[in-house]
């Protein structure tokens, strides 16, 4: 091989190594700074994370405290607390200085329930709105209650409740207190939805159709012509209720009365 082939194969190997070194030095750049900017995230998340978790779990005690005059400790929880955590790096990954309306949510125990607090937050400690599902179970029982006073013998196939005032994706969270008399204002600040099957009810002329018609919650309410019919009906739907609108229509033949109202639309079919 003379000289001048030898010169350049040892350009090309220059040229060839430039081109590395250039390579690496711009892959370090370019992961250099994913890195850093990856630190800078997780540290103002850890930072607003503790400050944001403190400034809530003292409003969530001081606000059971006041609402229900019961003393509660918040529970360990990493599940939740993870999930608090991913949701408040999001808001500061996508949105950088400006942190938009996060939910932390504290799993608390007053010594005889086990219930969470939902602690709505727009980035600042002192700008919190709090609401908890404490009487979640005494609202649902009650509103079944207030259902069956006009429409006795109703089957209640699911039921999900919110209070209106309190904008999250998740049912069950009330500002509002349950005093026992006062189910028809929870109502009427309730989003929602509830489903009942009946045994040969007619709905027409019903008080508590009316108010729900005018009401944030959505309803279905169904009517068949006999006890078995309800009961097998009952049966399919709570065990499939994410997947139930094939029962009402394999079952519609034994219905006597079907009401409903979607996205605020009243349909009487019959």
């Amino acid at each position: 091989m003379d000289s001048k082939s030898k010169r350049k194969i040892s350009g090309e190997k220059i040229v060839f190594l430039i081109m590395i070194l250039a390579v690496v030095i711009v892959y370090g750049g370019v992961c250099g700074r994913y890195y850093i900017n990856e630190a800078v995230i997780n540290h103002k998340t850890d930072k607003i994370y503790k400050e944001q978790m403190a400034a809530a779990s003292d409003s969530a005690l001081k606000y059971i405290r006041e609402k229900y005059e019961v003393e509660a400790e918040i529970l360990e929880d990493p599940q939740t607390y993870d999930y608090n955590r991913d949701i408040l790096e999001l808001a500061i990954r996508y949105h950088e200085d400006e942190v938009e309306d996060i939910y932390i949510f504290l799993k608390m125990t007053d010594g005889s329930r086990e219930f969470y607090v939902n602690v709505k937050s727009d980035g600042q400690p002192d700008n919190l709105i709090v609401s908890d599902n404490y009487q979640y179970d005494e609202i649902k029982a009650a509103f079944a209650d207030r259902i069956s006073e006009e429409l006795p013998g109703g089957n209640v196939l699911d039921m999900r409740l919110c209070d209106k005032k309190v904008r999250s994706s998740y049912y069950s969270f009330f500002d509002i207190y349950y005093s026992g008399d006062n189910i028809d204002e929870i109502i009427d600040r309730c989003s929602g939805k509830v489903e009942v099957a009946f045994t040969y009810t007619d709905f027409s002329g019903s008080e508590i159709v009316k108010k729900l018609d005018g009401s944030g919650i959505d309803y279905r309410f169904v009517s068949f012509v006999s006890s078995e019919r309800t009961e097998e009906f009952a049966e399919l739907v709570r065990e499939h209720i994410y997947n139930s609108d094939k029962y009402y229509s394999e079952y519609s033949e034994y219905m006597v009365h079907y009401r409903e109202k979607k996205d605020g639309k009243v349909n009487n079919k019959m």
